[in-house]
């Protein structure tokens, strides 16, 4: 079983993963991949001829690449262009059943890979404190990043399950790991 866990930033996925960690589940995440993504040199070469404006004599400047990619539709288009299909083919050729796979931007080509998707719907105000407080985020990066992925909308017509982030993050836990357990 493949179960794909959905929902903007700091909509709370990521303790899904850990809930399913802490049953004994295997997990993969699309923002782990991509880190990895960056350590590889080949795909490194790959950036620095498409976006030399992220590159300084240190390497990759992950700051300068996200001001790139934020403000220009046109260029986050041409890295999602590169780094979607690496990532998610790793996605698809990973065999461990079950698997719960956090993936932060959805389309219908890929939904179709999965038995379950589970969207965890967090309010944008929630969000966005979540983003201040434990990421340092400005809430103006925070905006500017939702603003570029799946709107609400969306993310529902590709849940086949909706789970909601609330004011109480331990009811939120406990609920996630009573969905894992029944669909596992």
């Amino acid at each position: 079983m493949k179960i794909a866990v959905i929902g903007g930033i700091g909509s709370g996925k990521s303790e899904i993963l850990k809930v399913a960690d802490k049953l004994s589940v295997a997990t993969v995440s699309c923002d782990e991949i991509n880190r990895d993504l960056l350590k590889d040199e080949s795909y490194l070469t790959l950036l620095r001829k498409e976006f030399p404006g992220a590159f300084t004599d240190g390497g990759l400047d992950k700051n300068l690449l996200s001001g790139i990619i934020y403000s220009d539709e046109k260029m986050r288009e041409k890295l999602n262009g590169l780094a979607h299909p690496i990532i998610f083919s790793r996605i698809k050729e990973d065999k461990r059943d079950p698997l719960v796979v956090e993936i932060p931007l959805m389309n219908s080509d890929v939904a179709g890979w999965f038995d379950e998707i589970i969207y965890v719907h967090t309010e944008k105000d929630r969000r966005i404190d979540f983003l201040e407080k434990n990421r340092g985020m400005k809430k103006e990066d925070a905006l500017k990043i939702m603003s570029t992925q799946n709107s609400d909308e969306e993310l529902f017509s590709f849940a086949t399950i909706v789970i909601y982030n609330t004011e109480n993050f331990e009811e939120f836990s406990l609920a996630a790991e009573e969905l894992l357990k029944s669909l596992l």
